[in-house]
């Protein structure tokens, strides 16, 4: 599994360890280094990057990663095709980051993400709280996770994409689009609830 790993620009010994993931499904975790909380951003039409001062490497040590297998720069032989299988690859994924760093156990971890990462995130943060009460292995470290930031996350399309009426048309005052448009959705919505 590929990754960017950043250390803290404040206080890597003491502040968090943050896991980003970006969502798609099929998304690689570099969008996030690159275009949102990373350390630098990527400037001129790509040739060149610039200091980002809003970074989370500001406050936290931030690992960028690749997952599933088979997305961006991770590959190898198996494919996943289920959010538990990637959780367990994930996990397997920080217990190999653990035995290479071990100075981070005294961290407090969190998984963060974005996108179809609302689905990812809940399945590797269950596997780690399961692995954490019982480890798969005598030599599996207990992961000191802390918490999950979901950022408008994917976690039930059924229910997501049908809603997308009810919170931007009018009444409400937060409304996005004009009544011809929102009619057009309402009348999709039994559409949406039988593909999902």
């Amino acid at each position: 599994m590929f990754f960017w790993f950043f250390e803290s620009r404040s206080n890597p010994a003491k502040d968090p360890l943050t896991l980003w993931l970006n969502g798609g499904p099929g998304c690689s975790s570099t969008t996030g280094l690159l275009f949102e909380l990373g350390p630098c951003l990527v400037a001129n039409g790509g040739e060149n990057t610039t200091y980002n001062p809003h970074s989370w490497t500001e406050k936290s040590n931030v690992i960028f990663l690749d997952q599933p297998v088979q997305v961006g720069y991770s590959y190898g032989g198996k494919s996943v095709s289920n959010s538990q299988d990637a959780a367990e690859d994930v996990y397997a994924f920080l217990q190999l980051f653990y035995t290479k760093f071990p100075k981070f156990l005294q961290n407090e971890f969190h998984v963060a993400g974005e996108s179809y990462a609302g689905t990812y995130i809940p399945n590797i943060a269950s596997t780690i709280h399961n692995h954490n009460k019982q480890p798969p292995t005598a030599a599996a470290v207990k992961i000191p996770l802390e918490s999950v930031l979901i950022g408008n996350g994917l976690t039930a399309s059924s229910i997501q994409f049908p809603s997308i009426p009810d919170y931007s048309c009018a009444p409400s005052k937060y409304a996005i689009f004009d009544e011809p448009t929102c009619d057009s959705m309402k009348a999709k919505v039994p559409r949406c609830e039988q593909a999902s």
